[in-house]
């Protein structure tokens, strides 16, 4: 069963028939964990680094946002039964998609891993930068993460 995980929006699971996907991760991130010793996990797919910009969007929104989205999406990691000492995270995303921009992607990189800190989390592996948007998928049965740039498959 595929689940599709939205931009603003995250999905926690412990169904090994599911599989989590983000699409497309431009400037947004996905964040992907798995706690393999008990088969949770979940994506977190967030399009903007700092809640500070917008408070109102972020309380009806939180996964909107890097900082307050985290938060939210590992307490629901954590509430489902994962640990912080066995949970693997990964990050995808985070494009400079035109040469004008903001760089959004940058800042919504850069504020992930500021508050997987904060959590006592450490990446694993990532896909980040570039300038094309990328595919994340998260398969539940193994914890296996890939991602799909212009038909190229990775496995982080």
């Amino acid at each position: 069963m595929i689940t599709a995980v939205n931009q603003a929006s995250y999905e926690v699971s412990t169904n090994q028939y599911q599989t989590l996907v983000a699409y497309p991760l431009h400037e947004s991130l996905g964040v992907a964990v798995y706690d393999p010793s008990i088969g949770v996990g979940g994506m977190l797919h967030f399009s903007r680094p700092d809640s500070k910009e917008s408070p109102e969007q972020a309380k009806s929104s939180p996964a909107t946002f890097a900082d307050t989205g985290i938060s939210a999406f590992l307490w629901a990691v954590f509430k489902s039964g994962a640990t912080r000492k066995g949970l693997q995270v990964k990050l995808a995303g985070g494009a400079r998609m035109f040469r004008d921009s903001l760089g959004i992607g940058e800042k919504n990189y850069l504020m992930a891993k500021r508050m997987l800190w904060k959590h006592n989390l450490v990446v694993a592996n990532e896909a980040v930068g570039g300038s094309s948007g990328v595919h994340m998928k998260l398969e539940m049965a193994t914890g296996a993460v890939v991602v799909k740039s212009n038909n190229i498959e990775i496995a982080l």
